[in-house]
């Protein structure tokens, strides 16, 4: 039986990049619940707080949702489901908000530790803002 059965199916190459955004997600979340303070390493900045199991935990309950919206979208980039469409969107703007606040606001979090989601969130917005018409043809027809 092969794998690609069960990939996301259609034309454009959104769905991978959503794809290494859920196994990332996926990984980090599940690392949340079976090793939860190494997987706060992430928060080490100068006024992190001392890392906690619970706090693990909430953090690994919020990648599994992003995960969630994002691997739903993967599969639904065909249909043209403009809700899912926008709310995977969203989550790219959740994840800049949350690292953005964390390094700048905060300071929980150190910049070195925040250069990937601030690479990989605003390519994500950009990529689907440019691509939205492909994805999503029929709110074209209906802006014009």
């Amino acid at each position: 039986m092969p794998v690609s059965k069960y990939l996301p199916q259609g034309e454009g190459y959104l769905k991978w990049f959503l794809l290494y955004a859920i196994i990332a997600g996926g990984m980090h979340s599940i690392s949340c619940y079976l090793i939860p303070i190494k997987a706060l390493i992430t928060f080490t900045g100068p006024k992190a707080p001392p890392r906690a199991q619970a706090w693990a935990h909430v953090y690994g309950v919020k990648n599994f949702y992003t995960v969630m919206i994002r691997l739903y979208a993967a599969y639904e980039l065909q249909n043209h489901n403009q809700a899912t469409y926008f709310l995977t969107m969203w989550t790219f703007v959740g994840v800049l908000w949350l690292f953005g606040t964390e390094v700048f606001v905060y300071r929980t979090i150190a910049l070195r530790h925040a250069i990937v989601p601030f690479v990989y969130c605003p390519i994500g917005l950009v990529w689907m803002w440019r691509e939205m018409d492909y994805y999503l043809p029929d709110r074209a027809i209906r802006a014009a």
